[in-house]
């Protein structure tokens, strides 16, 4: 097949699902001789970027498996210097095969653990992605596997901070915090606004703002009443409104 007829047949496997038939014919062109590295752009205004880019960008698991099983390069930095564990920690789709997205993930994170704590143009780490995509499961195995949560971006900002920066459900919000805290994550740290991640949460929840909460499960659902002890300065919490700053 000629270059154009290739880079044609790819363009149209990124724009589709990434389900058994398509992984198929991904499958078979790489098996047929089609260099996993090849680049190509969408349009003559784009850069090229690596098919491996463009699938992690889409969030096309299954093909970056299967690119993966074909030796394809992982070490590969984007022109903003993210790494691939950026590019599949906030992707631009929701990817429905949440299982098969991290276990993928995961696998890539043991080749590259090297780059673990890798800073991108603006000082973002695949964590600090992963945590404001509200990706509770690929940020708990980029900690489990060395992310340091206490690294800030070029504005100042530390992996706290990003859990305000999409409009996350306020359960989700609390269970990123949480995931951090534990590890050590600075709530008073501020960046260049001077503004720590405790006025972020304040600003986003004035309702909470009176009097501690916890979270408890109240059967299925998880509710937010009011805490029955305070929080000790020693056990600081975010949850905990005394410490506003």
């Amino acid at each position: 097949m000629k270059n154009l007829e290739i880079k044609e047949i790819l363009i149209d496997l990124i724009l589709s699902i990434d389900d058994k038939e398509n992984s198929y014919k991904l499958n078979t062109l790489l098996n047929e001789g089609l260099d996993p590295n090849v680049s190509f752009s969408f349009d003559e205004s784009d850069s090229n970027q690596t098919l491996l880019e463009h699938c992690c960008r889409f969030g096309l698991t299954n093909y970056v498996d299967i690119l993966i099983k074909h030796n394809v390069k992982l070490d590969i930095l984007t022109e903003d210097n993210e790494t691939v564990l950026h590019l599949l920690a906030y992707n631009i789709l929701d990817n429905t095969l949440k299982e098969n997205s991290n276990k993928t993930y995961k696998k890539i994170i043991k080749k590259l653990k090297y780059l673990i704590n890798h800073q991108d143009n603006d000082g973002r780490t695949p964590l600090m992605l992963a945590i404001k995509s509200g990706d509770k499961d690929k940020a708990n195995s980029l900690i489990e596997n060395g992310a340091n949560v206490s690294i800030v971006d070029y504005c100042g900002n530390n992996c706290l901070h990003f859990c305000f920066m999409e409009n996350h459900s306020i359960n989700l919000q609390l269970d990123l915090i949480d995931l951090l805290i534990q590890k050590n994550a600075d709530p008073l740290q501020t960046n260049k606004l001077g503004l720590s991640p405790i006025n972020y949460y304040l600003k986003l929840h004035p309702p909470l703002c009176q009097t501690p909460f916890s979270k408890k499960k109240v059967g299925n659902e998880e509710l937010f009443v009011e805490s029955e002890e305070g929080i000790s300065p020693g056990n600081m919490n975010i949850r905990d409104t005394k410490y506003n700053t």
